[in-house]
């Protein structure tokens, strides 16, 4: 596993500019995000195909990061889950 999580502003931005290149899927990922049920994990190479993983989990970040989104990955990043606030 090569990814790694955004963990600047500098990275936070680039993550930005591509999910504004893609936007339909960014808006996909946030749409997801509010359907979640509380506290159920869910594992990421069971929905998001294996080119889009990399994208998906910096995507995911960024919610975290910048917009405030209750959610939260395991250690190794393979799973998400949203907490009540």
């Amino acid at each position: 596993m090569n990814w790694k999580p955004p963990r600047t502003d500098t990275e936070l931005e680039e993550v930005f500019s591509r999910a504004m290149a893609d936007r339909a899927y960014f808006e996909r990922i946030i749409r997801f995000t509010w359907q979640m049920k509380y506290l159920e994990c869910y594992t990421i190479d069971r929905f998001v195909k294996p080119e889009n993983q990399d994208l998906f989990k910096s995507c995911i970040c960024l919610l975290i990061a910048w917009y405030k989104f209750p959610l939260e990955f395991n250690s190794t990043y393979q799973k998400i889950r949203k907490y009540r606030l």
